[in-house]
């Protein structure tokens, strides 16, 4: 043990350390491949814009369920009728199509957030130098040097 350490304190001294430093400074460090991840992130953004748009299409009809409910509704009532069944069918067509709307809206963002982090996957050095810090008193930007 001793032997080695003697070697190296010899190596630093003859000035072989700074050599070995400045040759690892000159070598270029090798780029990470972030592919993987961002075909992941590519495909959860085109599911979740599929599952949006099946959702938004979803709502579309529930609405028209309502309005042909809500058109019943109305002939019944004009005519005298028990309309409690028309006017529960119409409540619960247009709470469906909150629902779905909510869904559409969620798949929406998710979309964008997958796409952004898709794109700066694939070009990490496009990606901006200030930071969003989160503290208790709100959310900060701090600057990269």
């Amino acid at each position: 043990m001793r032997a080695v350490c003697i070697m190296l304190l010899l190596f630093l001294l003859t000035g072989g350390g700074s050599a070995w430093g400045q040759m690892m400074l000159l070598e270029e460090e090798a780029s990470k491949d972030h592919s993987g991840a961002g075909v992941t992130f590519l495909l959860l953004s085109v599911v979740t814009l599929a599952y949006g748009l099946k959702s938004f299409n979803d709502s579309q009809d529930d609405l028209d369920r309502a309005e042909a409910s809500f058109v019943q509704h109305e002939a019944v009532r004009v005519a005298g009728g028990d309309t409690s069944a028309l006017r529960a069918a119409t409540s619960d067509a247009l709470n469906d199509a909150r629902v779905n709307e909510d869904r559409a809206n969620a798949a929406v963002f998710l979309t964008i957030l997958f796409g952004l982090t898709s794109y700066y996957s694939f070009y990490p050095e496009d990606l901006p130098d200030v930071s969003l810090a989160a503290t208790p008193g709100g959310i900060l930007y701090r600057y990269r040097f």
